[in-house]
């Protein structure tokens, strides 16, 4: 388990005592967080068409291919994980971009979010998952890529039935890199306003 999850069971509500101070953190460009939300968002419509039987884009021989990669994604260590997931981005999304390479290791995205959204084959626990957010957050290269990771990971683990407020929250407090994707999630209209109030203490949406 990652330190950074391992004190998440803190009490709901938390005061603004214990903001940290933001003044160094990356700094986002409007256009840039736009851009890299519209990718996230992008992926996320194409993998919920591949994934349902019957629509235009469902290739039956890649999606096999691609589920199969990311159950073996499941079993490997979080660094490689976060590897590859971060080599899929820069495919698909840098200047150097490789739209061929992109779409053969889209199953590095997948498999990230079958494991943040708990429908993995081996699923892990709330603590687990922020360790993996936290390695992922760590790795981003730039701002564009922690808003790419806020709009991706981070927002659908906020989306859940029951979201691990407390670890988040840890989290955020902790980490500078992790407080500034959690600042790119859109979840004030999904979570209970207590509970996205605590965590937009942190800053409001970049």
């Amino acid at each position: 388990m990652h330190p950074e999850s391992a004190r998440g069971d803190r009490q709901a509500g938390g005061g603004r005592e214990d903001v940290p101070n933001t003044t160094g953190a990356p700094a986002i460009d409007r256009g840039d967080r736009l851009l890299a939300i519209g990718h996230a968002r992008l992926i996320g419509r194409r993998m919920h068409q591949r994934n349902t039987p019957g629509t235009a884009t469902d290739r039956p021989s890649t999606l096999s291919a691609s589920r199969e990669q990311s159950d073996r994604l499941l079993t490997m260590e979080r660094d490689q994980i976060v590897k590859a997931y971060w080599q899929h981005y820069r495919w698909a999304f840098s200047a150097d971009a490789d739209r061929q390479k992109a779409e053969q290791s889209v199953w590095a995205w997948e498999a990230v979010r079958q494991l943040i959204v708990g429908d993995a084959a081996e699923p892990i626990n709330d603590s687990e998952r922020l360790a993996l957010l936290i390695a992922l957050a760590d790795a981003a290269t730039d701002a564009a890529a922690l808003g790419y990771l806020g709009a991706g990971p981070i927002e659908e683990l906020l989306g859940r039935d029951e979201p691990p407020i407390d670890l988040v929250d840890t989290a955020a407090r902790q980490n500078e890199k992790f407080r500034t994707a959690l600042r790119c999630a859109w979840f004030d209209e999904h979570l209970p306003a207590a509970q996205a109030q605590r965590l937009r203490r942190f800053g409001p949406p970049l």
